[in-house]
């Protein structure tokens, strides 16, 4: 089934650039996802803008761009799909999701590039065709919308399981020292430690970090964080845009449309001749910045209103 998001814009710019001829060959890109849902979309308009124009391999100026979907529901089953795959034979292959990237793994000939999939595993990362979009939040990044959006904030802390977030605390402790915090720290190994651990960072934080890590992001340990962050009147920066309404005064979250860019310069890279095992992964380090207003309000907590939406 053909794109249909910005497909027309694309074709119009490709009757009205220069240097495209009848004869032309168009890039191919096959786009594999597990469900039609917004983010996804979202992501893929994105990324067909940013390959509207591709610099040719083959003598023309402007390389035109072909993309079709596979859901993989529609296939019922692997060899449906490889099928599909064969007969179509891309140029690349953009992968949309854990499911999708799972699915289209083993044709090692053609370029991958994996979008909005939560962790890329081991056995993947040092397969030479694939490359694309790390579904991270910089710590640096969030720390850089703290310090324009709330100047005032001197000391932060955070509570961390180190089998998951040692590599994301290290970042932080850096950006935290190059922008003026102090970073207070502290490792929990369950959800059940949350509390504690909070009550250790004790109420002399001007900012409660909740981390993106699997263990404070638990129900219990939500739960944990609002309430004491509550009691104490301290406010929180999260991760996900849903935790402002358990309390959260400031989100910082994934810029989808700019993961869709950035796997799109990445395919413009290789549909320009750069080999795969050449181009690293990425991190998207745009972001989506939301202020709870009504805890600023609740908090007297004063937003830098230059930076205001």
């Amino acid at each position: 089934m053909k794109i249909h998001c910005c497909q027309i814009i694309i074709f119009i710019l490709f009757l009205i650039l220069p240097g495209i001829t009848s004869t032309a060959r168009s890039a191919d890109i096959v786009v594999v996802q597990n469900a039609r849902i917004k983010p996804y979309q979202t992501a893929l308009c994105s990324f067909q803008a940013t390959i509207s124009t591709i610099p040719g391999r083959y003598g023309k100026t402007i390389q035109p761009v072909q993309l079709s979907e596979i859901y993989l529901p529609d296939m019922h089953g692997g060899k449906s799909l490889a099928r599909e795959i064969l007969r179509r034979r891309p140029d690349l292959i953009l992968a949309m999701g854990r499911k999708a990237l799972a699915a289209v793994k083993d044709f090692q000939n053609i370029p991958i590039i994996y979008l909005l999939t939560p962790s890329l595993p081991p056995s993947l990362s040092q397969q030479a065709n694939i490359t694309g979009v790390e579904m991270k939040l910089s710590a640096a990044a969030q720390l850089r919308e703290v310090r324009k959006r709330l100047p005032q904030v001197k000391q932060i802390g955070i509570l961390y399981d180190p089998r998951y977030s040692a590599d994301f605390i290290r970042e932080a402790e850096t950006a935290a020292a190059e922008l003026g915090f102090t970073l207070v720290s502290h490792q929990i190994k369950s959800a059940k430690e949350v509390l504690a651990g909070l009550n250790d960072l004790g109420s002399g934080i001007d900012l409660l970090w909740m981390a993106p890590d699997l263990t404070v992001a638990t129900p219990q340990g939500v739960e944990a964080l609002f309430l004491f962050a509550m009691e104490n009147r301290i406010p929180v920066l999260t991760f996900a845009d849903k935790y402002l309404q358990s309390g959260a005064l400031l989100a910082v979250s994934f810029d989808i449309p700019a993961m869709g860019d950035a796997a799109g310069i990445l395919a413009k890279k290789i549909l320009s001749g750069t080999r795969v095992e050449k181009i690293q992964p990425v991190i998207s380090e745009k972001v989506k910045v939301m202020v709870n207003e009504k805890i600023a309000a609740r908090l007297k907590i004063k937003i830098n209103p230059e930076v205001m939406p």
